[in-house]
Parts: C-alpha cells; structure tokens; sequence
C-alpha cells in the first residue's frame, strides 16, 4: 500500500512535533533558570531583612557599652530584650527559607513530592506510604 499525500504530510508534521520536542528539551530553557535567579533573590533578601535587626541590636549592645565597666540589670534590659527578639526573627530565617524555596521553585516542590510520595499529586511520587 502506497500512502497517500496527505497521510505523508501528517507523518511529514508528526516527526517535526517529535523532533521540536527533542531540541526544545535538550536545550537550555529559560524559566527554570529564572526560577532560581528569582529564588535566590528572595532567599538574600529574606536572609537580609531577617538577620538585620539582630547584627543591629548587638552592635548596638557592643559599642555603647563603656570600656571596663559592667551595665547594671536595669540599663542592661533593653539591649538584653532586643538582642533576645532579634535572635528568634533571625532564626525564622531558616524556616523561612523553606518556603522561600517551595514557593519559588517547581523541582523543589518535585522532589519534596517524591521525597514523601504524594499520591494526590500523580507526578513523581511514590505510591506507596511514608
């Protein structure tokens, strides 16, 4: 059987599919790159504005101290109570950065989803439990 016109011009379109499909995949892309350009950019920024209050406050703590002399109690609470606040928000960075990356990053999401086999999602994960 011989095919006919048409039929060749659809195995003819079919193979482009194919092959655009290939180079399109072989080929460095663009949005997972800005992905993690724009991750990275939300993680410094975070780590910035997190730890800042407390280079702050112990700077602060540092260089208003007079040398040799010891703060009494009373003089000593602010400096205490701000480096104390200021040491809990720079340790949510850490926990910040997870979603940071969960937020900005799809293959994250993936692994995580592969990690701990979501089946809900059907894409990567495992089917079995935990």
């Amino acid at each position: 059987m011989v095919p006919s016109s048409q039929q060749v011009a659809v195995i003819g379109s079919a193979s482009d599919v194919r092959h655009k499909r290939v180079s399109a995949v072989e080929a460095p892309r663009g949005p997972p790159e800005r992905q993690l350009t724009i991750m990275l950019v939300c993680v410094c920024m975070a780590f910035v504005c997190l730890r800042l209050p407390y280079a702050t406050s112990y700077a602060l703590d540092e260089y208003t101290k007079e040398p040799n002399k010891t703060r009494s109690p009373a003089e000593a609470l602010p400096y205490t109570v701000a480096t104390r606040i200021s040491d809990v928000i720079a340790t949510t960075n850490y926990m910040v950065n997870f979603f940071l990356y969960g937020l900005c990053g799809s293959y994250f999401r993936q692994q995580i989803r592969a990690a701990f086999g979501c089946r809900r999602c059907g894409r990567g994960g495992r089917s079995g439990a935990l």
